[in-house]
């Protein structure tokens, strides 16, 4: 019988990750479970890189069950460093990981451990002056994200907020252009193959398409993991929009939400007010 492992206690903790990953650095090739825990190992790692991480609380920090240790570790290590076309470093399509090593425990008496590497180009990329420092990230709403897209999009939300925290409002404008570099490889999810009369194929790609198979999932997403914000999506249209260009772009929109008292927060306020207004009487007799 296979182990029970409970992912819905709350953490309360924060993940602290390099910055480049909310301005342009993407994780290639990963599914969702697999890029939250490519990074929480990221977040782990020492300032040489090193890794070295009990598998027990890599499930658990990243809300991934992990029967098999080194095939799941295989997944990772094929991930590659995706970037906009207009912000390409050199270690572009080079490997995340410089290595990821499973020791498998003992049943009942010692845990696995993970034990690895940052590869040099990776930390070449997140030490480059345009993605230098830091972003922190809610835990517990990244344990709840299900899809790639939205992961990506909250990575990119977080940064928003880091920038300008006391903000209630964020908007964030996405042409086709933008909303390739914000999901990158990804974005071919929401590609067509078209042949020509020459044989010849080509990729189409279009706001409709982006908002249909990359932008919905992730909104619907990140309203199920979110509880502090709103994050909505509006639609622009061009006054004469060009054949098969009817949108203009898509703004994301993230709110601030403001939190209701409760009927228990208020009984219990009413009930603070009952005990100064007794000690007022108290203290004038």
């Amino acid at each position: 019988m296979g182990r029970k492992l409970d992912f819905s206690a709350p953490t309360n903790a924060v993940l602290s990750l390099p910055q480049g990953l909310a301005e342009g650095i993407i994780l290639s090739d990963l599914s969702a479970p697999a890029m939250r825990a490519t990074l929480v190992l990221i977040a782990a790692a020492k300032a040489d890189g090193s890794i070295n991480l009990l598998k027990p609380d890599l499930e658990m920090i990243a809300a991934v069950r992990i029967d098999n240790g080194h095939r799941f570790l295989d997944a990772l290590t094929e991930s590659c460093l995706d970037m906009p076309a207009d912000q390409e470093h050199v270690s572009y399509g080079d490997a995340v990981f410089k290595s990821l090593d499973y020791q498998p425990g003992e049943q009942k008496r010692f845990a696995g451990i993970i034990r690895g590497q940052l590869s040099d180009s990776f930390r070449g990329a997140v030490s480059e002056p345009r993605w230098q420092g830091r972003i922190e990230i809610d835990l517990d709403v990244l344990r709840r994200l299900t899809t790639v897209p939205g992961i990506l999009m909250y990575l990119k939300i977080a940064g928003m907020l880091a920038r300008n925290p006391s903000q209630s409002v964020h908007r964030m404008r996405l042409k086709i252009n933008d909303a390739m570099a914000l999901f990158c490889n990804y974005g071919g999810q929401a590609a067509t193959k078209t042949r020509n009369a020459a044989g010849e194929f080509s990729l189409n790609i279009s706001l409709g398409r982006i908002h249909r198979h990359l932008i919905t999932p992730a909104l619907i997403d990140l309203g199920n993991a979110l509880e502090d914000f709103d994050v909505d999506a509006v639609v622009a249209m061009p006054e004469n929009p060009a054949p098969g260009r009817a949108w203009s772009h898509i703004d994301i929109m993230v709110r601030r939400l403001i939190r209701l008292g409760t009927l228990s927060d208020l009984n219990e306020r009413q009930r603070q007010r009952g005990a100064y207004k007794i000690s007022l009487k108290k203290a004038d007799a």
